[in-house]
């Protein structure tokens, strides 16, 4: 048996390629370059506008005493580092004494408001509170138009019932006056909406960068790095902002992370499933169809495509006691009653959880 080099096949072009690359080479060497350097590095042509004259005479100037400051500089090391080092404390100084600060807020034309309901509020409650503040702001001077998004939590952009996000669009700065700017605007409203009962509320700017943070003012994360539990990050994260409303340099700091959110937790019993011949499998699936919903497949009707979700009626999986009504098929053929091999029992947690450096996390924000 002979070994085959894979490469033997396009040695014969390559070796052409190379031939005719040398050539190519050659003749560039011997024609074209020997032209464009006789072009370019020909004596320039003396300028005759008198703007270019004294252009190029102060240009010729400042080279040459540049290249005699260098010269002079380079005999005298000594010198060089103590103007470098003098430099370096000036910097210093001035860094130092320049008071520093958060990005400042600017009127960008509109503000956002974050509503939270108390824990357990349905989508139809929170769509009530946020019509009733549209109404409230489409009365206020200098307000043009309200975007409110019903079930959305603008600081961890999860998507929670009980929360609302709202952007307020101000008219045009030429038909506005410093009374009716972002900053008083919401000065403004701030005593009204806190007296409201029904949710609480945030008012805050956009971001002064867009896209370095979802809202403006100060973004802080209070991180569970030693294993605590949602409960203990959420007492943790109240007192801090607690603590953080009585410093008058701070104002209106909030979080919109609960962890007391009431939820229904259902165990299953797999030993006495696997006694009565039921998978735990289609336990979770029967519970997942009926109570909440199931992708099925996706179809092509006249050039669109459609996609199939099972799921039973709202009348139907809106009480804990329609779980009672829910049947699963064993092995032999059996219809078994779910709440036979379930346990159902109300608990309070985390409706949305969020990770930062993958710990379990809070965002805070606020204003300085």
């Amino acid at each position: 048996m002979h070994r085959i080099d894979a490469r033997q096949p396009f040695a014969p072009e390559s070796k052409t390629a190379a031939r005719r690359l040398g050539k190519f080479r050659m003749l560039n060497a011997l024609t074209l370059s020997p032209a464009l350097c006789a072009l370019m590095l020909k004596p320039p042509r003396q300028a005759r506008f008198k703007l270019f004259v004294w252009f190029n005479k102060g240009l010729n100037f400042a080279r040459d005493k540049y290249g005699d400051v260098v010269l002079w500089l380079s005999n005298r090391l000594l010198i060089t580092a103590a103007a470098l080092g003098l430099t370096f404390v000036a910097a210093y100084g001035v860094f130092s004494v320049t008071p520093s600060s958060f990005l400042p807020a600017e009127d960008q034309g509109y503000f956002q408001m974050s509503i939270a309901l108390p824990n357990g509020a349905s989508l139809e409650r929170t769509s009530a509170v946020v019509a009733n503040l549209t109404k409230i702001l489409m009365a206020t001077p200098g307000v043009a138009h309200v975007l409110g998004i019903s079930g959305v939590n603008s600081v961890s952009q999860a998507q929670q019932a009980g929360y609302a996000f709202i952007i307020v669009i101000l008219k045009p700065w030429s038909e506005r006056n410093s009374s009716e700017s972002a900053l008083a605007l919401m000065t403004k409203l701030k005593p009204r909406f806190d007296a409201m009962p029904s949710a609480s509320i945030a008012m805050f700017d956009p971001a002064s960068i867009p896209g370095i943070s979802p809202t403006g003012g100060i973004n802080f994360v209070l991180e569970a790095q030693s294993g605590q539990s949602f409960q203990q990050l959420g007492e943790a994260a109240r007192g801090l902002i607690f603590a953080a409303n009585q410093d008058q340099r701070l104002e209106g700091m909030f979080t919109a992370f609960s962890a007391n959110e009431p939820q229904v937790q259902v165990m299953v019993n797999t030993d006495k499933a696997e006694l009565l011949g039921v998978s735990p499998q289609i336990v979770y699936q029967t519970m997942q169809a009926y109570l909440g919903s199931q992708f099925v497949n996706l179809f092509n009707y006249h050039n669109f495509v459609f996609q199939v979700d099972v799921q039973a009626d709202q009348q139907f999986r809106s009480k804990i006691s329609d779980i009672d009504k829910l049947y699963v098929q064993s092995a032999n053929g059996v219809q078994v009653p779910l709440t036979s091999l379930v346990t159902v029992k109300t608990v309070e947690g985390a409706d949305a959880a969020t990770l930062y450096n993958e710990y379990p996390a809070v965002l805070i924000n606020g204003r300085a």
